[in-house]
């Protein structure tokens, strides 16, 4: 085989090698522009449902989704998810005045800043009373837990109104 020839083998050889790293990089570029046309058309579809795609719920539906990219059936497995992010189900509660005052007490004790109250005071023993509402729980069938909660309000009450009877001034050895 002469020089030339071999030279032309090689030029052929090398042009091969080039046009098929060229097609391989052509194929990745086109598979990846693919992939992007269609997640935009997805996440496109998720944004004409009404669906916040920025949102975690929205994120984490775009990526579980796999029905058909059409705006009912994206709302329709919206709805299957829950209340849509940004609505509230929230029922109001009705707190009795009693409730009220009790909680405004019990933050009071976590502030350190007992709030003003307008009940009388109380002559029995707080200890008395506790334990008279934690039987009352405790047969109405609450928890031993539960049922604590009535004693402790009633000493913490009786404590954050200055009551002596449940306040230790540190002059008793315990």
């Amino acid at each position: 085989m002469s020089m030339e020839q071999e030279e032309l083998e090689q030029v052929a050889e090398e042009t091969t090698d080039n046009d098929m790293k060229q097609l391989r990089d052509a194929a990745n570029r086109s598979k990846a522009n693919a992939e992007a046309a269609n997640a935009a058309q997805r996440e496109n579809a998720f944004l004409k449902a009404g669906v916040d795609t920025d949102s975690n719920l929205g994120k984490l539906a775009m990526s579980g989704y796999e029905g058909e990219m059409n705006t009912e059936a994206i709302k329709a497995f919206m709805g299957s998810l829950g209340p849509a992010a940004g609505e509230s189900t929230a029922t109001e509660v009705v707190i009795g005045e009693e409730e009220r005052q009790s909680t405004e007490i019990r933050t009071g004790l976590g502030t350190g800043v007992a709030p003003p109250t307008n009940t009388p005071p109380v002559t029995e023993s707080p200890y008395d009373v506790g334990l008279r509402e934690f039987q009352a729980a405790k047969a109405e069938g609450r928890t031993a837990e539960e049922a604590s909660a009535f004693f402790f309000d009633n000493v913490f009450n009786a404590a954050v109104k200055g009551d002596k009877r449940v306040l230790i001034d540190g002059s008793h050895n315990l």
